[in-house]
């Protein structure tokens, strides 16, 4: 919610992917886009890793939200492509209440 928060513009990227080519920060309209492909690893994920991370700073005190776009089996907002099937397989993706006092 870019009334509440601004993004730090220097991203910090997770061991997965090798590339990072998308990594953009507009604070006005308070979307961040992160593309990244060409994994390190080629095996199966079998635990939780990072693929990016953000810091905020706040900049009134209030409530918002932070949201992640997504629509299960879109292409075009948030997704997780499957190799050689080009299929989304992302499920779910949790939001985020956020309070600043």
């Amino acid at each position: 919610d870019p009334n509440y928060l601004t993004a730090d513009n220097n991203l910090i990227f997770g061991p997965y992917f090798d590339s990072y080519p998308r990594q953009e920060v507009d604070n006005t309209a308070g979307i961040i886009k992160v593309s990244g492909y060409s994994p390190k690893d080629l095996s199966p994920l079998t635990s939780a890793t990072s693929f990016f991370s953000v810091s905020f700073q706040a900049k009134k005190k209030g409530s918002g939200n932070v949201v992640v776009d997504f629509q299960a089996g879109k292409t075009n907002l948030s997704t997780l492509v499957e190799r050689g099937t080009s299929k989304n397989i992302l499920g779910v993706v949790g939001n985020e209440k956020i309070v600043i006092e």
